[in-house]
């Protein structure tokens, strides 16, 4: 699930940046990042958004509390077709779309940036140290931003549904968002915002250290294949 989301939110960002800026002699503005990483986040979402529903039914199934669905822990990818045969295709894959689009599209469109822009800013010279340092700095932005969107999405998920496979207990994220407010407070929203970084900061700082790593040396490559003095 991870895998195949990073590979459209990281791998069409740069893509997208180059595509919507072809000024080469200007430096590209933050709102065209910002709008590269917005796409890049909505393709992920929409893509991999029955992966989102698979992972948080199998996690969610057996537990004594907070479970409304039951399936056998082994069930792997053919949970997918139980789920569409009970819920329907659409209903059933893509429930809880919308929130997930909206989570893909804040954290893409402000961690990429970010990590882009924190690493032309800085005087560090250019490694893996400053990969790790500008990317623990958009990580923690982007779970802080991302973390109610993360716990509406998971009520929504996991929430039982009627004949019609409609949720019985929330109408739509608004709706899920006014009841937690209402029912847990505000506060509720930043639920496991601790776990939810010890999960996601290290996924993202290894991942966009791991670019930095490969742009260098592919850089470097090219410099030497053109007989260019390689730079550090």
């Amino acid at each position: 699930r991870d895998g195949s989301k990073c590979f459209f939110r990281i791998g069409l960002y740069e893509p997208i940046v180059f595509r919507i800026h072809n000024d080469k002699e200007n430096p590209i503005p933050v709102y065209k990042r910002v709008v590269a990483g917005a796409m890049s986040g909505f393709a992920g979402a929409v893509i991999c958004n029955p992966l989102d529903i698979l992972k948080t039914r199998i996690q969610a199934s057996g537990g004594a509390v907070g479970n409304h669905h039951s399936y056998q822990p082994t069930a792997g990818f053919s949970l997918l077709w139980t789920i569409t045969a009970r819920e329907g295709f659409i209903l059933g894959l893509w429930r809880g779309v919308t929130v997930n689009i909206f989570r893909s599209v804040l954290f893409t469109s402000a961690v990429l940036p970010c990590n882009s822009v924190l690493k032309e800013k800085s005087r560090m010279h250019p490694g893996l140290a400053r990969d790790g340092f500008c990317s623990f700095i958009a990580s923690c932005i982007g779970v802080f931003l991302i973390n109610p969107v993360d716990v509406t999405r998971t009520r929504l998920y996991n929430q039982p549904v009627d004949e019609r496979g409609r949720g019985v207990l929330y109408k739509g994220p608004v709706d899920a968002i006014i009841q937690i407010g209402r029912k847990e407070g505000v506060p509720a929203l930043w639920k496991g915002v601790g776990a939810h970084f010890v999960r996601a900061g290290p996924h993202t700082v290894l991942s966009l250290m791991l670019i930095g790593m490969l742009q260098r040396n592919m850089r470097r490559l090219k410099q030497w294949q053109l007989g260019i003095p390689i730079d550090g």
